[in-house]
């Protein structure tokens, strides 16, 4: 790393008329001394019109390389506009992937993917984070295809070993969930896959299954789906509010006090047609499904420390 910082750092000091400053940045930087570079940027940030995206991109480095991953974020995004090659855009996935922020991460990996040009290192590289965060969103069929698209002759040896130690983790977790739901075919056991996959951030899948658990009466995964919409809407206007809105009716007449709380909010902020349209879900939802009132109580669900937890992702 230190090789790759001094080379990276003399072609950049190109841009810059000589300073003494960027050579002690410089100096501190290849030494590893990211604390004592980090003041010595603020004075040629403030005083540079031009070139300063290179300033703060290297800033944003030694911010990351002292686990500063929100000061790191801020930086690497201002680098932006002057980026080449995706070289920011990589980096900034890297620091969302630190900030256990796995989708931002992706959209940034799928950026640098795209820029690199003909770094096919750094392509696998970034192939490989992507797969780790796809992993981390227990997206592992995802990750795996991601991760098998990596060619050998393009990567370090060190990223093929990460590369082949993720897989076997994808294949052993890809086996876990096939077993854990080849059988299912009660509510709580689908509340169970439910909380797995929303632990992970993947409520997507997470959806899936407590819908499933919901229709049967399950009042906790009733609760979930009013948060889960609430969580992933966009605007008010947005059909997930509506959504929220019935499952709301549905878990309040099961029982939930938590969901008349959610319902006395709701209808303070949504719209008359927000409105109609959970009623009308609603109904519905309790017409097509008749066991939806049933209040099956919850164990809480699987204890995702113990099968498939998020600490349990091979990091590279």
């Amino acid at each position: 790393m230190k090789k790759i910082i001094t080379l990276c750092f003399i072609l950049c000091l190109s841009v810059f008329a000589e300073d003494e400053r960027v050579t002690q940045i410089r100096d501190a930087m290849v030494s590893g001394d990211y604390t004592n570079a980090i003041p010595l940027f603020d004075p040629l940030i403030e005083e540079q019109e031009r070139n300063i995206h290179t300033l703060y991109r290297y800033r944003g480095v030694s911010y990351f390389k002292l686990n500063e991953f929100e000061k790191a974020r801020a930086d690497l995004i201002k680098a932006l506009p002057g980026s080449t090659g995706g070289l920011v855009e990589a980096m900034l996935g890297e620091t969302y992937l630190k900030l256990n922020d796995p989708k931002n991460a992706i959209v940034y990996f799928d950026k640098s993917i795209e820029l690199a040009e003909d770094d096919e290192s750094r392509i696998a590289l970034s192939r490989y984070y992507k797969g780790e965060a796809l992993a981390s969103l227990a997206k592992f069929s995802e990750a795996k295809a991601v991760l098998l698209n990596i060619d050998s002759n393009e990567a370090t040896k060190d990223t093929m070993e990460a590369v082949r130690i993720m897989i076997e983790f994808c294949t052993a977790k890809q086996a876990e969930i096939a077993e854990k739901t080849a059988n299912i075919d009660d509510a709580e056991g689908y509340y169970d896959v439910g909380y797995f996959y929303s632990y992970y951030g993947n409520y997507e899948d997470a959806v899936e299954w407590y819908i499933k658990a919901a229709q049967q009466g399950h009042a906790k995964a009733q609760e979930k789906l009013v948060a889960i919409y609430l969580k992933t809407r966009g605007t008010p206007q947005d059909c997930a509010v509506a959504y929220a809105y019935a499952w709301a009716i549905i878990s309040a007449q099961n029982g939930s006090p938590e969901a008349n709380e959610k319902l006395d909010k709701l209808a303070k902020i949504l719209g008359t047609e927000q409105i109609e349209l959970g009623n009308l879900k609603a109904k519905a939802l309790l017409e097509e499904f008749p066991n939806i009132l049933k209040k099956i109580p919850s164990n809480q669900g699987i204890d995702p420390t113990s099968a498939n937890a998020q600490s349990d992702v091979p990091e590279g």
